[in-house]
């Protein structure tokens, strides 16, 4: 029987642009989950080192790499190509798979591509293997090239921060990290990842003796950039909006909560431990799962799969301080999050928040936010109401990363006029000129490179950093011949 590693290069080779699905397959084979991208950069770096002209590999995975030109073609502007190595690991609860160690497991059906169980990491190493492709095969026309395929993106965008000016000498640079075909972006948002932390005392009640476990699982889930503008629950928002309802009511101690599993998309599954007076158990029940049925209902059109739970369950620490209770519900139920404003002009969500991960450690709660904004000044103006929504629990925080907004300019420029003609004459349509709420690295480079001339494409890839992420093959075909094409006639 084969192994998985030759059964998802056999896999993928069925399939074209033939190239680009075996560099992806092969890919897929090593793991490379945001920190731990420094065997996926010596395999891409070793493989540059064969074609390339100079190659340059970071300590931490990071690979820049420059080809020459095809013959005809050495008067052509320098392009850049642009990816991340990285991927967000997520896998479903019943999944055994390693990302430290195990390789992916891919499956096609139906024209669609996805891994068994676990994300697929199209997102981004769909762009990493047209990268190789171009740079390894010989019958692509192009001129002058260079790559940056960074590292950490998903976490910190730590590859390219670190990147220093002066290596790149293109004119233009294509990054290949969105994930619609029929669009290119032109700006992206840019954003401050927080974490907040809430210390406590924990307290014996006399009263509040019942202690009971509450689990709302099977959300959804999704980018939190792109995904943020639709109808999907932040289990982490709800169970404190529903402790909220319930404290309404009766009295209730928080014991603990931890939900979510990255910063950048919308928390799935969250788990509470409350405690209540024992009497109240039957009735406290009911308002959760009423409160919860009627919620779910809002949410339907995505909300397929969510539930809740709730039992009694044995008593494995005190609550917290009632006081402090109250005031870490009420600081969680206010706290904004999801879209804050929408820009006309892109269609986009151009302000946004997502508390994206809470744990609960002995005597404190961590909570990860991440927040976007197309503009500079708002940014800190979500921050500061983010923060003001604790200012009644005893509570510190630190800033984790703020990475730079790449704000769009204005007019038409060659890499946008270029991809306009080539999808028009593909598709006999015009495409859609966008700004994106995600972050992309193109945002940190042009800052800078400030004369450097970017935009971002890429293929259909749906439902990224879950463990349902796909692509569209017939998607990937288009973009890498779209792509192709732009660097032959640019």
């Amino acid at each position: 029987m084969l192994d998985v590693k030759q059964k998802n290069i056999e896999l993928l080779s069925k399939y074209e642009p033939k190239g680009v699905m075996v560099h992806f397959a092969k890919l897929s084979n090593i793991p490379h989950g945001s920190g731990n991208e420094k065997e996926i950069g010596k395999y891409i770096a070793d493989l540059l080192k064969e074609v390339s002209e100079q190659v340059i590999l970071y300590p931490d995975g990071t690979v820049y790499a420059s080809k020459k030109a095809t013959q005809g073609f050495e008067n052509k502007p320098m392009v850049c190509l642009q990816a991340h190595s990285d991927m967000v690991c997520v896998k479903r609860k019943d999944s055994n798979h390693n990302f430290l160690k195990d390789p992916l497991e891919l499956i096609v059906e139906n024209g669609i591509l996805r891994a068994n169980g676990t994300s697929l990491g199209a997102d981004n190493c769909i762009g990493v293997a047209y990268i190789l492709d171009i740079f390894t095969n010989p019958n692509i026309e192009h001129g002058p090239i260079e790559c940056l395929i960074t590292t950490a993106e998903e976490t910190t965008m730590g590859g390219v921060k670190i990147f220093q000016p002066g290596v790149l000498k293109s004119k233009y640079l294509i990054n290949l990290d969105s994930e619609y075909t029929d669009l290119i972006y032109l700006g992206c948002c840019g954003g401050i990842e927080s974490c907040i932390t809430n210390t406590f005392t924990r307290e014996p009640s006399k009263d509040l003796t019942e202690h009971i476990s509450i689990s709302i699982k099977d959300g959804c889930s999704g980018h939190s950039g792109s995904m943020i503008r639709f109808k999907i629950i932040n289990t982490i928002k709800l169970m404190f909006s529903l402790l909220k309802t319930v404290s309404n009511k009766h009295q209730l101690a928080l014991v603990d909560i931890n939900g979510g599993q990255y910063k950048n998309a919308i928390a799935g599954n969250c788990f509470a431990t409350i405690a209540i007076k024992p009497e109240d158990f039957e009735s406290v029940k009911k308002i959760l799962i009423d409160n919860f049925n009627e919620i779910k209902k809002e949410f339907s059109q995505r909300e397929k799969k969510i539930n809740i739970n709730v039992e009694k369950n044995q008593k494995k620490l005190e609550p917290i301080n009632l006081k402090e209770s109250y005031a870490l519900v009420d600081a969680y139920n206010t706290v904004i999050n999801g879209v804050i404003t929408l820009s006309e002009k892109y269609d986009i969500a151009d302000g946004s928040n997502n508390v994206g991960i809470i744990e609960t450690e002995d005597n404190c709660i961590k909570a990860k936010f991440l927040l976007r904004s197309l503009y500079h000044n708002q940014k800190h103006r979500i921050l500061n109401r983010t923060l003001s929504a604790f200012y009644g629990t005893n509570f510190s925080y630190k800033i984790v990363d703020d990475y730079p907004e790449w704000t769009p300019v204005d007019g038409e420029n060659i890499l946008e006029k270029k991809f306009k003609e080539i999808y028009r004459t593909k598709f006999n349509k015009d495409p859609q000129v966008c700004v994106t709420e995600g972050g992309l690295e193109a945002g940190v480079l042009v800052k800078k490179y400030p004369e450097i001339i970017a935009v971002s494409i890429g293929p259909d890839i749906r439902d990224a950093h879950t463990f349902g992420e796909y692509a569209i093959l017939k998607s990937v075909k288009a973009t890498y011949e779209i792509l192709v094409e732009m660097l032959k006639t640019i």
